[in-house]
């Protein structure tokens, strides 16, 4: 697949006269709190930071309620890279002790002029996100929350860039995913989709200062099943990015943007909709990418969302335990697509006081429920 995307190329007189100077030449300022993620929770200074970002116009006045702002930038090959009107809000907005969304529109990805795979497009975006470091980045770190690349669709293939090139790729990836007999077309073209534009945006985002967090907006309102939604916005696909989800899996994976409510925190206009405090106990833990290609596996992962549906809980990926399983109480987990070290992994969750709930094969652990909607922890 890396062929569908372009290649990135002193004196002691001194010393006395500075101990005795005045108290008022000595910086007695007190640093600001750092704000950290262990994901997917933010942490200011030693305490919980749930970010409540203001999605308003750069001129607007924020809520009192709101803790972030969200400003936008133009990125896009047309700018010219002027900023001063937002470096003069995020200024207002620093004193006024907000962090700050950077959302850098780079035209990603229905707005590109020239073809994915074209390398000057791609250097023109990466000068973007250059001049956002030199420029953005080094005078506002303290007071930035992250930076958001892309706001859109999370179904990808609705308004992909095709061509002749990226025509041939298709074909070329569903041949190495054994995917050429997919009765799903439409399926197949979205995870094609899904898959370039996430090795587009890790290209593209590679050499950013590695405290500046990446954020994605992504829009799953159009998308009617659960299973799609999950396989397209897999946190293994796009590890390394922190998703703002709109639709129906806006509480379960990310942050939420203009939709349910996220105890994880929320883009939105509305003070009322500040996340709850409580987060669930209850997670279905993801497969990876490709053993969630499989149709079975897929079928069994519907049943099970359809469940879940009807009460709390969070989604976690296979690969990312166990630092994702933090305050959970319940784990449910395909039984058939258990590897050998997936399994000690849950050996630990159990020896943690947690319970597995395995659907399809049982696994033979300790703490471990079979899945059934009529029963704990379901009921």
């Amino acid at each position: 697949m890396k062929a569908c995307l372009p290649v990135s190329t002193g004196e002691n007189k001194d010393t006395i006269t500075s101990i005795y100077s005045p108290m008022t030449d000595i910086d007695i300022s007190i640093p600001p709190e750092s704000l950290s993620l262990e994901y997917p929770h933010f942490t200011l200074g030693e305490n919980p930071f749930i970010p409540l970002i203001f999605d308003g116009g750069t001129e607007e006045k924020v809520p009192p309620e709101f803790n972030t702002v969200r400003l936008p930038l133009d990125g896009s090959m047309k700018s010219d890279l002027s900023w001063n009107g937002a470096l003069e809000a995020a200024e207002k907005h620093r004193a006024n002790g907000l962090k700050i969304l950077w959302d850098v529109d780079l035209g990603l990805f229905s707005r590109l002029a020239l073809p994915i795979s074209d390398e000057t497009q791609f250097r023109a975006l990466k000068i973007s996100l250059t001049h956002f470091c030199d420029h953005v980045w080094e005078r506002f770190a303290d007071d930035t929350l992250g930076i958001c690349v892309y706001r859109g669709n999370a179904d990808f293939s609705r308004r992909f860039p095709w061509n002749e090139k990226q025509r041939e790729f298709f074909a070329q990836w569903k041949l190495e995913h054994d995917l050429q007999r997919e009765a799903n077309s439409v399926r197949v073209e979205q995870l094609y989709c899904r898959d370039t534009v996430a090795e587009y945006l890790h290209s593209l985002v590679a050499g950013l200062p590695g405290n500046l967090q990446v954020f994605l907006v992504l829009d799953t309102s159009t998308l009617t099943e659960d299973y799609a939604a999950l396989e397209l916005v897999h946190r293994e696909v796009f590890d390394g990015f922190y998703p703002i989800i709109k639709g129906i899996l806006a509480p379960q994976m990310g942050m939420s943007w203009d939709s349910s409510l996220s105890p994880l925190g929320a883009l939105t206009r509305k003070a009322s909709s500040c996340p709850p405090q409580q987060e669930p106990i209850l997670a279905l833990c993801l497969p990876s990418p490709d053993a969630m290609l499989k149709e079975t596996d897929a079928q069994q992962i519907a049943h099970v969302m359809e469940t879940l549906s009807k009460g709390s809980f969070r989604i976690v990926s296979e690969a990312f335990l166990p630092s994702e399983w933090h305050g959970l109480d319940y784990l449910i987990v395909a039984g058939s697509s258990v590897s050998s070290e997936m399994f000690r992994r849950l050996q630990g969750f159990c020896a943690a006081g947690g319970t597995v709930v395995t659907y399809g094969p049982k696994l033979g652990l300790d703490l471990e429920l079979a899945f059934d909607p009529k029963a704990e922890p379901f009921t």
